[in-house]
């Protein structure tokens, strides 16, 4: 054998450890198959990937991931946190047509997440703006009977304060009973 074919490796190189996340040791964050790299990683996907199917209501609409987020996991969950529970999912809020970045990102229950969405109904109720559904909650008044009040031309004050009548309901109901 001549001296160049001794000096050829007889195994494949090692790979270098570690990874986009990973130190010079080969440690990551360790977080990968959790519920918060999964949130971090569809985030992204839905705001950058054409081929996703909710892309045309996230990336479509210029929604973006913030830089520092869009690059590393690691600076997302910083910012974010441990999800709480199952129950949660990333929510974009106060802006729920901002991006998603530091201040506007929260998680969020299903509940919170219904109330926080582009077609949802906003009132100012009890000091503060919420969804129709969420003041009719709070005024004790079916969603359907203030919905009617107000697309009939009252203001949500009177729509979610006035109490129903119920004796004219019912007489309502028998006049349009169609057999």
């Amino acid at each position: 054998m001549d001296q160049a074919s001794s000096s050829l490796p007889t195994s494949r190189p090692k790979r270098k450890r570690g990874g986009p996340f990973g130190n010079k040791y080969g440690q990551t964050h360790g977080l990968s198959k959790g519920a918060e790299y999964k949130a971090w990683r569809d985030m992204r996907r839905r705001c950058s990937n054409p081929n996703v199917s909710s892309f045309k209501h996230y990336g479509g609409r210029g929604i973006t991931v913030c830089p520092s987020w869009n690059e590393s996991f690691e600076a997302f969950y910083a910012d974010v946190g441990p999800r709480p529970s199952p129950d949660h999912s990333l929510d974009r809020w106060p802006d729920v047509n901002g991006n998603y970045e530091p201040g506007n990102v929260r998680w969020a229950t299903r509940i919170e997440q219904v109330r926080n969405k582009r077609n949802n109904r906003l009132v100012h109720y009890a000091g503060r703006e919420m969804s129709l559904t969420e003041a009719c909650q709070l005024a004790g008044v079916s969603i359907t009977t203030v919905q009617y009040r107000m697309n009939t031309g009252w203001d949500a004050a009177k729509a979610l304060s006035t109490p129903v009548d119920l004796a004219k309901s019912a007489k309502r109901r028998r006049n349009n009973f169609q057999p």
